[in-house]
Order: structure tokens, then C-alpha cells, then sequence
């Protein structure tokens, strides 16, 4: 759940900061980590890792056997490829398409992460210093380094739902467009209700 909410957070950041895109971005991505971006679940070359995971991990990255009511919006990608540190990688969905996919790790390896981003990506197209909010009300300053292409948009959170978690999200556009659309139609059609 704490997941769920700090992507929320993000897509609205990434969705505000993201408005202008860079039309001359050569290193913009249509997929990550194997995932194409706004492409349908089902299309992905990934298998579902093996039931006796993470006993017999398969070298390769898999989709994790979700079972609960995250299962139609969210994917754990499970032994993704090595970055050079420790990371986790989710996939979001919004009705079947590949919304985006989301690294999280240690803040301590935010430069290493931006590192890795940069010699992929080119640099930043943009540089913000972010407050930041934690659970305790404690308020840290953080980077955001977004990089924003025609399709897709990158951000790099220092700190996101805790002071020491970093985050990168790797967004479509058009997908996260019309998922903000339909939650907003939602809460207006809910508010007409009360």
C-alpha cells in the first residue's frame, strides 16, 4: 500500500513537471528493464517467475504471482537486472497497458542511480530541489531530476515516501494521461453522491 500511495505522489508530480517535453531527446526510451512503456501486460517478453521463487531464483527477470486487489494495477518484477547496487522494480498498470515502471532504493545510492541514468539518458532536462513531506511530518529537502520526451517521462526522486528511499519512475505519457482523466471523473462523479 505505502507503494501505491508514493506513486500516486509521483504521477502527479511527474504529470505537473512533465508538461513540457524536450522534442529533441535521441536517448528518449519506449521501454525499461525489458518493459515496453504504454504497451498492453500481456505483450512483455517477461514470464511469470516460477512458484517456488525466491527459493530457485531464475536468473532473469520475472513478474511476481500477485494475489489480492493490487493484482490488475501493479507487478513486482522480480531478479531484474543488476544496476550495480540493490534496487526494486514494480510495473503499473492502468487497464492492461504498462503505465510505468518504478525503481526504488536506498537514498544512498541516489548518485549511483543518477549516474546509471545519465550515461543511458543524457542529462537531466531539468534540476529541482524538492521538499519533502515524511510520515512523521519531518520536512527534507530532496533532488528531482526529470528528464521529459514526447512519449515518456523520467523522474528521479531523491527522497519520495521516506527521507532515505530514492525512486525513479519511468512514465507514458498518454497512459498516465488518461488514468489521471478517469480518477478525476471518478471523485467528481463520487462528489455529485454526497
Amino acid at each position: 500500500m505505502r507503494t501505491a500511495r508514493s506513486f500516486l505522489a509521483a504521477l502527479a508530480v511527474c504529470l505537473q513537471v512533465g508538461q513540457a517535453h524536450s522534442a529533441d531527446w535521441p536517448q528518449e526510451p519506449n521501454a525499461v528493464l525489458g518493459v515496453s512503456l504504454g504497451a498492453p501486460l500481456l505483450d512483455t517478453q517477461l514470464e511469470y517467475c516460477p512458484e517456488s521463487w525466491p527459493r530457485a531464483a531464475t536468473g532473469r527477470a520475472c513478474l511476481d504471482r500477485l494475489i489480492g486487489r493490487y493484482t490488475s494495477t501493479y507487478r513486482l518484477l522480480r531478479d531484474p537486472p543488476n544496476l550495480g547496487f540493490y534496487y526494486e522494480a514494480t510495473i503499473n498498470l492502468h487497464e492492461g497497458l504498462i503505465e510505468s515502471v518504478a525503481l526504488r532504493t536506498k537514498r544512498s545510492n541516489f548518485a549511483a542511480l543518477v549516474d546509471v541514468l545519465v550515461t543511458r539518458y543524457g542529462p537531466p532536462h531539468t534540476r529541482t530541489q524538492l521538499p519533502f513531506k515524511n510520515s512523521l511530518g519531518q520536512q527534507v529537502e530532496g533532488t528531482l531530476n526529470q528528464w521529459n520526451g514526447a512519449a515518456v517521462s523520467i523522474s528521479a526522486f531523491e527522497a519520495i515516501t521516506r527521507a532515505d528511499e530514492s525512486e525513479v519512475v519511468f512514465m507514458h505519457q498518454a497512459t498516465a494521461t488518461k488514468k489521471q482523466a478517469k480518477q478525476q471523473k471518478a471523485t467528481s462523479e463520487a462528489a455529485g453522491r454526497l
